[in-house]
């Protein structure tokens, strides 16, 4: 075989073994998902009260995949259609609602996002819509309080979702997602509960952590009265957001992990503060009338779209790699792109606080 014939024969070879690499096309089914749910909105702006001016109202769900299963949360928004603009809103739990059989792996949805409901409602009475994805009932208005006490939508899924699978193994990372919507209420840690006017100075941090077979997400909130007798809600919660398969262990995590000074700054009167952060808008109730520490005093995450990558291998073995956290990663968001660290407008170091007028 001459020179040229040698090179010919081998970029057909090449051509040939990069063909039998292409995988084959994911197959799609069609699962019934059939599920129930209840979710209450937090109440996020104005005095709770819709007085009869609406609610105008929005219902969206949307699924997402992990650990190879099929997820799903409902967004609930109940504006009222005049000032002060009473709003419920924010995203339900993440619920599982379909997992795959040994053998298959769930690997995308074509439609991921569904809107449901937009309408305004009028009157004391619950309306019923029907969807395609189920039957959607929402309560709006009532005599007294409504936002965050009265205010919630049912929904009765059941529907068929088409989704793309295959039979490849089950892969060695996998995504974790942050709970898109949460309400932390620190405990009362010193003084008398009342800030009285006074602040409170306020600082939340968020991080994600793990140890060998579970991740989970946790927030960090002090809200300190400025004057004596000093009266602090300080504390943290954690909540599990990834658990690993039997005969797994998590060796790291990809993306960004950490998040401090999320929102830190002097709350100076008796509104509910509202900030745009890298983990979406996040609500403060700080000061009012009457005690605050251990019973108002609160932060709300309204609508969280961040997942981490969980990087898994068999118990046992060597394999490990370190995690990939820290101010400069990526952080992920539940459509799959990357974003560069956003800034928050009330962050900096932790001593710099901002008063918010």
């Amino acid at each position: 075989m001459n020179r040229k014939s040698w090179k010919l024969a081998a970029a057909l070879s090449a051509v040939l073994a990069a063909g039998s690499a292409v995988p084959a096309q994911a197959e799609v089914v069609s699962p019934n998902l059939r599920d129930n749910l209840t979710f209450m909105p937090p109440h996020v702006a104005g005095d709770a009260e819709f007085d009869g001016n609406g609610p105008a109202v929005t219902v969206k769900v949307k699924f997402t995949v992990s650990n190879n299963t099929l997820l799903y949360s409902v967004y609930y928004k109940a504006k009222e259609t005049k000032s002060d603009w009473t709003e419920a809103s924010g995203w339900s739990p993440t619920r599982t609602v379909y997992t795959a059989p040994p053998g298959m792996r769930i690997v995308s949805i074509p439609k991921s996002e569904h809107e449901l409901v937009i309408d305004t409602m009028s009157g004391h009475n619950s309306k019923t819509y029907p969807t395609a994805l189920g039957r959607v009932t929402l309560y709006g208005d009532t005599k007294g309080k409504d936002a965050g006490v009265y205010t919630r939508v049912e929904l009765n899924l059941d529907a068929a979702i088409p989704i793309n699978v295959d039979m490849n193994a089950p892969r060695s990372e996998q995504e974790a997602y942050l709970p898109r919507t949460y309400t932390y209420t620190p405990p009362h840690t010193r003084g008398d509960k009342d800030f009285d006017g006074n602040g409170p100075r306020v600082v939340v941090d968020a991080r994600v952590e793990h140890d060998s077979q579970q991740v989970y997400f946790v927030i960090k909130m002090i809200a300190e009265e400025t004057k004596p007798d000093n009266t602090t809600a300080s504390g943290e919660t954690r909540t599990l957001i990834y658990s690993a398969p039997a005969g797994q262990r998590i060796t790291s995590l990809g993306g960004q992990t950490s998040w401090p000074n999320l929102v830190s700054y002097y709350d100076s009167n008796h509104n509910v503060d509202k900030f745009d952060t890298p983990l979406g808008p996040v609500s403060v109730f700080g000061d009012h009338k009457g005690d605050d520490a251990g019973d108002y005093t609160r932060v709300v995450f309204g609508n969280v779209d961040k997942f981490v990558v969980v990087r898994t291998a068999p118990s046992g073995s060597l394999a490990d790699g370190g995690d990939e956290g820290g101010g400069e990663s990526a952080s992920f968001t539940r459509s799959g792109g990357k974003n560069g660290n956003a800034k928050n407008g009330n962050s900096g170091k932790q001593r710099n606080f901002k008063h918010r007028k």
